[in-house]
């Protein structure tokens, strides 16, 4: 502006900028008399842009970044608290429900979610209720019949006249059926009660190995600090143990690695027949018995599936794995871990 002043008036003027009170410039013009000041306002600044592709550009943006708030907090944020919550499910956990939040089909899945999860929970304890309610009323009767088996029973009831080779019979029976029951009672607890503590694994497999004298049991450990169950997991261990020693053949290996900073095996490899590649996966299920693996008496196919849930209550699983004749034969069952898994409510 200045030099458009200068080339008209044929000279420079003084000039001076003004922000205040109004935009604008004040122009000193020449005067004989007194100096005479001259303001000349200028528009307002302009903040947006007029350009019509700049406006669109702009328009297309805040769209683009309003959609993606919304996907983060009415979606993505509450679909990530969904998948938390199934993850506890799927970890063995009883879970917790998830919260009702974000978009409208959000907060249906979620809703059909919590439906769900509670069928299951009652299911569960229903379950559970059952299995115990029948081991609990079981044991009465079954103490009774031990006792008069063995000529204890009280005043008025009337002896079992058996020969001595019947009563032998009759008690592995009994025996048997107890064996049952406590299972079931094992099966219907599996360890959902007991606190998470911090243990040393190796030496908890030691102390555990100790209850194995005289059976050709080697142990290889690493030495791992995780939180678990301990009596669940030493129930769970024991389980594998006590098949491998009935079905398998010696000598057993139990072996505790690192998988990785989060995870950890417990391994429990005997030389015996093992189980058929068909048959793996039927094995962990409860209540089944394979006639080839389990010829025991007093098992109702519980063994396998108290490990297996003792596993995920564990944030992890039991795997069945056959070994190959090359690498001498056998069965390998692999309890794995967490070592911080999720606790159970």
């Amino acid at each position: 502006m200045k030099p458009l002043l200068c080339d008209r008036l044929g000279h420079c003027p003084e000039m001076e900028p003004a922000l205040k009170p109004d935009r604008g410039i004040w122009i000193h013009l020449a005067s004989p008399l007194e100096p005479v000041w001259l303001f000349f306002p200028l528009p307002s600044a302009q903040f947006l842009s007029t350009d019509p592709l700049l406006l669109s550009l702009s328009l297309i943006t805040g769209s683009v970044m309003a959609g993606a708030m919304f996907l983060f907090l009415e979606v993505r944020r509450p679909l990530r608290r969904l998948e938390q919550a199934m993850a506890e499910v799927r970890s063995g956990a009883d879970g917790s429900p998830a919260p009702a939040t974000g978009a409208l089909e959000v907060r249906q899945l979620s809703l059909h979610f919590n439906s769900m999860l509670s069928r299951i929970q009652a299911s569960e304890r229903e379950r559970q209720t059952m299995l115990a309610g029948i081991a609990h009323d079981l044991n009465s009767p079954l103490t009774r019949l031990r006792l008069r088996l063995q000529g204890g029973s009280a005043p008025g009831d009337s002896l079992l006249c058996l020969d001595s080779h019947a009563q032998l019979k009759l008690g592995a029976d009994l025996d048997a059926l107890g064996r049952i029951t406590q299972q079931f009672l094992l099966f219907a607890g599996s360890g959902s009660r007991e606190g998470f503590v911090e243990v040393p694994l190796h030496q908890l497999l030691e102390e555990l190995s100790a209850h194995y004298d005289g059976q050709d049991l080697r142990l290889e450990l690493d030495e791992i600090q995780a939180l678990v169950q301990p009596i669940a997991l030493i129930r769970a261990i024991g389980n594998l143990i006590d098949n491998a020693l009935e079905y398998g053949e010696a000598p057993l290996l139990l072996r505790l690695i690192l998988l990785n900073p989060y995870a950890y095996a417990i391994e429990v490899i005997d030389r015996g027949p093992g189980i058929p590649d068909q048959e793996l996966d039927l094995a962990v299920e409860p209540f089944q018995r394979l006639d080839r693996a389990r010829r025991g008496e007093g098992h109702c196919g519980l063994g396998l599936a108290i490990a297996k849930r003792i596993a995920l209550v564990h944030g992890g699983d039991l795997l069945l794995n056959p070994i190959s004749a090359a690498e001498g034969g056998g069965l390998c069952a692999c309890f794995w871990g967490s070592c911080q898994p999720l606790e159970r409510a």
